[in-house]
């Protein structure tokens, strides 16, 4: 059985790809959880909080509930194979983390929750890394909203001439690669999910100019840059997992069809 210890948008887009189960590390009885650890051939911890007010809040809601199922697997079932889902919150690059004092409370929970499992005593663990996930909601990625906008408002808006870059992955296609990583003889390592191609949003906003030659587009300095979004991956990961092909501008059309847009 493969598990997940949180139900949400990835496991939903597992779902199509392979059985799979979730149990609710927050809300499911203890012996629940125990015995579908128990049960499990390949554990996915994918629960995690993202609102976290500060760091306190952040390790508890990430880090100890990371903590209490790597050792109740290392008791229960130290055999199981275990897929971390990470983040690139605290990656200044694919390759390199960031300064401590730099990561945000849920980036420094992650980067701790990751650390632990790959220097646990489980014997096959790895951790994944998505780079930006086009989830096709607009209440979870910049992607599905400008295309949303586009489509029921006739008016996009992008900031500083939309030069800032993403790698975009539709979550379907970040499924797939984990459902070949669950099948996969895996390494204790990061693997980064990624198309390994970057695409900024002034591009989408020039494919949807075009789409919708009405359409209105405001560019808006943007004032708060915070830390710029990681969009530059190679395709090391995915080709070793064998890279699935995928056209970003065939994924948005999808995404408009299946809301029934008429351009």
């Amino acid at each position: 059985m493969i598990l997940f210890t949180g139900g949400g948008a990835f496991y939903e887009a597992f779902k199509k790809t392979a059985p799979c189960e979730y149990v609710s590390l927050r809300r499911s009885a203890h012996p629940v959880i125990k015995e579908a650890i128990e049960n499990a051939s390949v554990i996915i911890n994918n629960a995690a909080s993202i609102q976290c007010q500060n760091v306190e809040e952040a390790i508890r809601d990430n880090f100890m509930s990371t903590f209490w199922i790597v050792n109740l697997c290392l008791r229960l079932n130290p055999k199981v194979k275990f897929i971390y889902l990470g983040s690139m919150s605290f990656y200044e690059s694919e390759n390199r983390v960031m300064p401590v004092e730099e990561m945000t409370p849920y980036a420094y929970s992650k980067y701790l929750g990751e650390t632990f499992c790959l220097k646990s005593s489980l014997p096959n663990v790895c951790s994944a890394c998505f780079s930006t996930l086009f989830y096709g909601n607009p209440e979870k990625d910049g992607l599905s909203k400008l295309l949303t906008n586009a489509a029921t408002e006739n008016a996009i808006t992008i900031y500083d001439g939309g030069v800032a870059r993403r790698d975009f992955i539709p979550i379907e296609i970040a499924a797939l690669y984990v459902a070949r990583l669950v099948r996969h003889k895996f390494e204790r390592k990061v693997y980064t999910i990624a198309s390994g191609q970057s695409t900024s949003f002034g591009d989408v906003a020039r494919y949807l100019k075009v789409k919708f030659p009405s359409l209105q587009v405001n560019d808006l300095p943007l004032e708060n840059k915070g830390k710029e979004v990681l969009s530059d991956f190679s395709k090391k990961s995915i080709q070793e997992l064998g890279e699935i092909p995928f056209s970003l501008q065939e994924e948005m059309e999808k995404y408009l069809d299946s809301h029934q847009v008429a351009a």
